[in-house]
């Protein structure tokens, strides 16, 4: 016991002080919001609690919501009183029972008993989220793990997206503050936008639906605010990998500017005029009559440049935990097909957008420093990876200890 104890030589009792760090469970479902309220948060740490009535459990479950916690209630088909526990529930499955031999080989006439037995099986049914027979119940604990690896994946798709979206908007204000003509136009912006980066994003979603063995992701609790430490990771991870890429497409669209397009501008008003047209006629000789490339084709350039960048992050991107020789995204058909797709379309517009072939625009120094920055930007998400799977692990085990109760003290873990 922890309040007394014996003595093997004098058979006498000592009594000693009872152990501040047991952890104390409520008794009966009107004592939980006060032991929640005065002591600790032990009861929504366990996720069992026994002899209780369908009333008190639906109360239970009912208080584990109002502090935040997402209740999955698994409950038998035969039993009437689950209706309302699968209702309160945020999400129930519904078991179906298990038949003995001899009424899953019987061939005779079913009585009308049964029948009502399996109607009123149909009925519980509807209102669940998921049916599972009882043999497939051991399955339950990997779908729940298969849940956890896809939502993860969701919240990895959906950084990337942000992450994409914001470095085109901070590539085209860099543009505009630098005077220099819009990077890219609305239609090219509204193709990365709606089609583009969406479909770019869903790499991480194009994987297996479970994770690598022997690296099972532990869920945290619910939080009605933003995590501060996953905004600083984000914003840390947009100047490490998206910023150079940003500043290395600037740079060269204003290098192409500079090589390619004439600039006459009026300091006195700061008004330029750029020569857009690439027509000897209209020149009468000067400006635009010596230009290799105008303006529109410079843009659709850098915006091809940018959409394969993008599509070389999305290699690392599609699994944020491990190297791309291990993960061999590359080789996923899924991901091979939206690129293709992605790269097609691109050049489909811009052929219809200049009514030129856009491939007989790229040079030789343009393609090396497309096949070297994309190099460096796949080095540097890399090695940035790394970094991120040891915060992941220690995320992790911090899940794994995150009682902040005396049942946590205790725990095996």
């Amino acid at each position: 016991s922890p309040y007394s104890r014996s003595t093997s030589r004098t058979g006498s009792v000592q009594k000693v002080a009872p152990l501040l760090n047991k952890a104390q469970l409520p008794q009966g479902v009107s004592a939980v919001r006060p032991h929640l309220e005065e002591i600790d948060n032990v009861p929504l740490q366990v996720g069992l609690f026994t002899d209780s009535t369908p009333g008190a459990t639906k109360e239970m479950i009912a208080i584990m919501q109002e502090y935040g916690e997402f209740v999955l209630a698994v409950g038998s088909s035969l039993n009437v009183a689950n209706g309302s526990i699968f209702g309160q529930a945020n999400v129930s499955i519904c078991v179906e029972p298990l038949r003995d031999d001899c009424q899953a080989t019987k061939t005779e006439k079913v009585e009308p008993r049964v029948r009502a037995v399996a109607l009123a099986t149909d009925c519980m049914k509807i209102g669940a989220n998921f049916v599972l027979q009882h043999q497939q119940l051991p399955l339950l604990s990997e779908l729940i793990t298969a849940c956890r690896h896809r939502l993860y994946s969701l919240r990895i798709a959906l950084q990337f997206l942000l992450l994409l979206s914001g470095s085109l908007s901070l590539l085209v204000a860099l543009s505009a503050a630098l005077y220099l003509p819009i990077v890219f136009k609305p239609d090219q912006m509204l193709l990365f936008v709606l089609i583009s980066f969406p479909l770019i994003a869903t790499s991480p979603l194009l994987g297996s639906f479970l994770p690598r063995k022997k690296f099972v992701k532990i869920a945290g609790k619910n939080q009605e605010h933003v995590n501060r430490k996953e905004v600083v990771g984000a914003l840390w991870s947009f100047c490490i990998q998206f910023l150079p890429m940003i500043l290395f497409t600037l740079a060269l669209y204003f290098f192409l500017l500079v090589r390619h397009v004439d600039f006459e501008c009026e300091f006195s008003d700061l008004v330029c005029s750029v020569g857009y047209l690439h027509d000897e006629s209209e020149s009468n000789g000067t400006l635009t009559a010596h230009l290799k490339l105008n303006t529109e084709q410079v843009r659709h350039l850098v915006a091809f440049q940018f959409l394969c960048f993008t599509i070389v992050h999305s290699l690392s991107w599609a699994s944020p935990l491990f190297p791309v020789y291990q993960s061999r995204v590359f080789l996923r058909p899924l991901w091979l097909l939206t690129v293709m797709f992605l790269l097609f379309l691109q050049l489909i517009f811009s052929t219809i957008s200049l009514d030129a072939n856009l491939l007989n625009l790229i040079t030789t120094p343009q393609l090396f420093g497309l096949v070297v920055w994309s190099i460096c930007i796949l080095l540097v998400n890399e090695v940035r990876k790394l970094t991120q799977r040891r915060l992941f692990m220690r995320e992790q085990r911090r899940r794994k200890l995150a009682f902040d109760t005396k049942l946590g003290m205790n725990s095996p873990y």
